[in-house]
């Protein structure tokens, strides 16, 4: 059984990429993705997703350069949950994406001296 799983979000940090042994290059970078809804109370509710991603590639070692943050991308790939003990010795889970197609969506939004906070 395969399946495939697809996100569109937003890049959090800038990616960084480099080189196996074999030739192989690894981008790694982060996407978020935020759900808002009503609840039963007609309040506004947030939540806000994290995936850290891994892209794997022969051809294409300078992709880091265009996975900027803030950008829109449409990914494709699997996904995975591992479990972990955080720093402060509290069991967390950390969703991982293994990526097999980058699509940019839109650049960054330019932000201007008067723009207050994340969007």
């Amino acid at each position: 059984m395969h399946s495939t799983t697809t996100l569109v979000g937003y890049l959090g940090q800038n990616a960084a990429s480099k080189t196996l042994q074999q030739g192989r290059v690894v981008t790694t970078f982060s996407i978020a993705f935020t759900e808002t809804w009503r609840d039963a109370n007609k309040e506004k509710q947030e939540r806000t997703t994290w995936f850290n991603c891994s892209y794997f590639t022969q051809d294409m070692p300078g992709v880091a350069a265009y996975l900027l943050p803030g950008a829109m991308v449409l990914l494709t790939g699997k996904v995975s949950a591992r479990a972990y003990t955080d720093k402060y010795g509290a069991a967390a889970a950390s969703l991982d994406l293994l990526v097999n197609e980058i699509r940019l969506l839109a650049p960054p939004k330019q932000r201007t001296s008067t723009d207050a906070g994340p969007e």
